[in-house]
């Protein structure tokens, strides 16, 4: 299928968050038993994914949270996936090392194995249920950046 590989190779200013969303939608009609729902900025907000968010502060593309899942019956077991779907990891304020900036388009080959996990597992008519959960997004610097020391408050709070 290639899905992984095909998505992991693109270049950052095609591969955005919202690039993943569409194609796992896409992927999804091409296979009944998927089913997708894509979270946009407000939805992320409402969900209180404030990790999420800061790393996402300092780019103008929006993120997007992406749960992509095969349902196979209620009796089979469920596994859960999650990759990480960093598009561009510039490392945001503390920029990494320039020599190897141009790899850090590859942070989000964790969610481009999950979609592709979750496709397969449809392709092949496995008796499972699988769900993929993937957080898309940028880290770039800007005047919007997480600083170091920022506080960032997540749903369960900053003091876990």
């Amino acid at each position: 299928m290639g899905v992984q590989r095909d998505l992991a190779n693109l270049p950052a200013n095609v591969c955005t968050p919202s690039y993943l969303a569409d194609r796992s939608r896409a992927l999804a009609k091409s296979h009944p038993t998927l089913k997708v729902q894509i979270l946009d900025e407000t939805a992320i907000r409402r969900e209180k994914m404030g990790c999420l968010l800061a790393v996402t502060q300092g780019s103008d593309e929006p993120p997007r949270f992406i749960v992509i899942e095969q349902r196979h019956s209620k009796s089979a077991a469920t596994i859960v996936l999650v990759g990480k779907g960093i598009t561009f990891d510039s490392g945001g304020i503390s920029l990494k090392d320039p020599a190897a900036m141009d790899e850090m388009k590859f942070d989000m080959s964790g969610a481009a194995a999950v979609i592709a996990a979750v496709c397969l597992t449809a392709e092949l008519r496995l008796p499972l249920n699988v769900v993929g959960l993937v957080a898309a997004c940028e880290n770039l610097p800007s005047g919007r950046a997480v600083k170091p020391g920022d506080i960032v408050t997540e749903r369960l709070g900053p003091d876990r």
